[in-house]
């Protein structure tokens, strides 16, 4: 296996945050200046330094940690989704884009003394988003998202859901009003953001904000559950969901446009299947 790509302090960084730094075939240190992804107070920070690792089938960025662990882990983009835009560099950095279909981060790096190999590091970077660039050409751009619901709630369900969300249908804020649940979120009835896929309801914490994979407080599969429309005014409509998950009631908010409202209750209410 050929070495990491990456100056001697990313290296260390990175083996201090990852479970397995020799799998991964670039690293830098980077600040993130802006970034258009959800940003909450456990997510993604303007101007801090984080690690910043490709793998074979994804793109890493890591807080510096003492050990690996879980909460180390901060965002995680599959291959063939992200793209690397707006290459450029100054006397000291190098600097580029991350390009998502819901959002980008704006990344710098040195450039300088030890730091020049992050020259190779942006190539490496480069070339790992060609597969995404190369789909874009063939579809003639980039296709339009295609979910029903607000710009920022649409932000906050990406943050929440981790790798795949764009591939939902339409998202809401909800919230709870009853539950089966003894236990847990459900249980003490917070606010969440509904999502909507092809094949299944979501219910996500909207306060998980890091990009990462996480179990979902509630799923409800197509076909495998029962959602009931119990009641309906200009700002909510109130629903109750059954299946494997238990029962759960919510409120969802309303965006207050016909269509977008019309298309979110059918996307829901399709799992009935």
């Amino acid at each position: 296996m050929s070495a990491t790509i990456g100056h001697p302090g990313a290296l260390r960084r990175l083996a201090n945050a990852h479970p397995e730094p020799s799998k991964a075939k670039a690293v830098a240190m980077v600040t993130i200046p802006a970034t258009s992804l959800w940003a909450g107070p456990k997510g993604i920070e303007r101007g801090n330094q984080y690690v910043v690792a490709l793998f074979p089938t994804k793109l890493v960025l890591l807080h510096q940690s003492r050990r690996p662990s879980p909460e180390a882990l901060l965002a995680e983009f599959p291959r063939k989704v992200y793209r690397v835009t707006d290459v450029g560099q100054d006397l000291v950095n190098l600097s580029f884009q991350v390009v998502l279909p819901y959002g980008q981060m704006q990344m710098k790096m040195g450039r300088r003394g030890p730091y020049a190999v992050n020259a190779e590091v942006l190539e490496a970077l480069v070339a790992s988003a060609a597969t995404a660039e190369r789909a874009e050409e063939r579809t003639g751009g980039r296709a339009p998202l295609q979910t029903a619901g607000d710009v920022a709630v649409f932000a906050r369900m990406c943050a929440a859901h981790g790798p795949g969300a764009e591939a939902a249908t339409a998202v809401a804020e909800a919230q709870v009003t009853g539950s089966s649940a003894r236990k847990g979120l459900l249980a003490q009835r917070p606010d969440l953001v509904l999502a909507a896929f092809p094949d299944r309801v979501l219910l996500l914490d909207r306060n998980h904000t890091t990009h990462v994979a996480s179990t979902p407080v509630a799923a409800f599969t197509k076909g495998g559950c029962t959602i009931t429309v119990t009641a309906e005014d200009s700002k909510h409509v109130e629903m109750t969901l059954a299946g494997e998950a238990g029962t759960v009631s919510v409120r969802m908010s309303r965006y207050g446009e016909d269509r977008i409202d019309g298309l979110v209750l059918d996307a829901v209410l399709a799992m009935n299947g």
